[in-house]
């Protein structure tokens, strides 16, 4: 007895003695923070011009010198870090991702200004628009117009968030980067039939699309400690999509990546659906607009992006939406007595086949690889 609990002992110590852990990689931060700080030192200028003119034809052309900078600048930038040795391709792909973000959504606060689709008191002084058009968030106003000031301990809450952000990208890409995203379907063999398909369907939910959530809570995270030490109260980036959405507009509409939906809303929705266009028509066209908009982000991060693939993406799930409402309004009385944690997992498990076809651009592009270096990971 003795013995064999000595080999088992001896069994975990080898076991153990074989992981590798390894440090995060400290290059992709700094070398994202030079891309951030190269974007605001050219749109904070022409925000403060569009706001000392405020005529929407110069929004619309300040918005258009941003969107035109995110194209010109990131890759040269990127090219120059390489060719001087300061870091390698893997490294700038996040700030090149963190500079067209911020080129991206200047732009497009620069073209709701334009259209009237500013909230009110975003625009009040010239700190304030800064602010609100270079944030990495939209910060939040009362009924007046006022910023709504942080509470106390605000931003060391977001920074608790912050490291468990970590903590859990460390854990799901320590599961997926040794595995190529694919876990459990590599650990049970690649199953067939309906066991098959539960893997996969663990593997791209709980590993590949908690891994992008992840992420980008994360910089999310980062940029709300930014807004709440200056002052300003941001609005949430997202509200718990993978376990509490209940239907598929709920999902895009409440829960997933409320920047960009916020955005779209003021910018597209509703223009649209106060001109008289169906709801679900409008739905549909800010769901193109929204595949657009990450055509041009990922084509500005990624070198090897191949054009149509995002906004192919989106149009797939516009389509969901669409058939989500036609099916709540035609059979919306028999779900009510269905319990919101199977709405919330069917919800999912229907969205599981398409998740591929975002993350295997970031997966085909190194993205992954570079994320599972943003916090400690252990490999066999």
């Amino acid at each position: 007895m003795l013995r064999s609990k000595e080999r088992l002992f001896r069994g975990l110590i080898t076991r153990a003695t074989m992981v590798t852990i390894l440090p995060p990689l400290f290059e992709p931060y700094w070398l994202g923070l030079v891309f951030v700080i190269v974007s605001q030192i050219v749109t904070v200028p022409l925000c403060i011009l569009s706001h000392s003119v405020k005529n929407p034809a110069v929004f619309i052309l300040c918005g258009m010198i941003s969107a035109a900078c995110g194209y010109i600048l990131p890759p040269i930038l990127a090219e120059t870090v390489v060719s001087s040795g300061f870091g390698t391709p893997l490294s700038c792909l996040l700030g090149r991702f963190l500079g067209s973000t911020t080129y991206a959504f200047v732009g497009l606060r620069m073209f709701g200004a334009a259209v009237g689709a500013t909230p009110k008191g975003a625009d009040a002084d010239v700190q304030t628009w800064v602010t609100f058009a270079t944030g990495a968030l939209d910060i939040t106003f009362n009924a007046d117009g006022k910023p709504i000031r942080p509470a106390p301990g605000a931003v060391a809450n977001r920074v608790g968030w912050v490291f468990f952000r970590l903590a859990g990208l460390s854990v799901c890409s320590s599961l997926s980067e040794p595995f190529g995203g694919y876990p459990l379907t590599t650990a049970l063999g690649q199953p067939n039939g309906f066991a098959g398909f539960l893997t996969m369907f663990v593997d791209r939910i709980y590993i590949q699309l908690m891994i992008i959530y992840l992420f980008l809570s994360l910089l999310m995270d980062v940029g709300s400690i930014l807004l709440l030490a200056q002052g300003f109260v941001p609005i949430d980036g997202f509200a718990n999509p993978i376990f509490t959405a209940t239907s598929a507009r709920i999902f895009w509409g409440q829960k997933w990546n409320l920047q960009v939906t916020n955005s779209f809303k003021r910018c597209v929705f509703t223009p649209l659906s106060r001109s008289g266009t169906p709801k679900t028509l409008a739905a549909f066209l800010t769901f193109l607009a929204s595949g657009l908009f990450h055509e041009y982000q990922f084509v500005l991060s990624f070198p090897n992006y191949t054009l149509g693939r995002a906004s192919l993406f989106f149009l797939l799930h516009g389509l969901t939406c669409a058939g989500d409402a036609y099916f709540s309004k035609t059979f919306g009385n028999h779900l009510k007595t269905v319990p919101w944690q199977l709405k919330a997992l069917a919800v999912v498990f229907i969205y599981s086949p398409t998740v591929p076809m975002f993350a295997n651009i970031w997966v085909e592009e190194g993205f992954f690889k570079l994320i599972s270096r943003l916090s400690v990971l252990v490999t066999p």
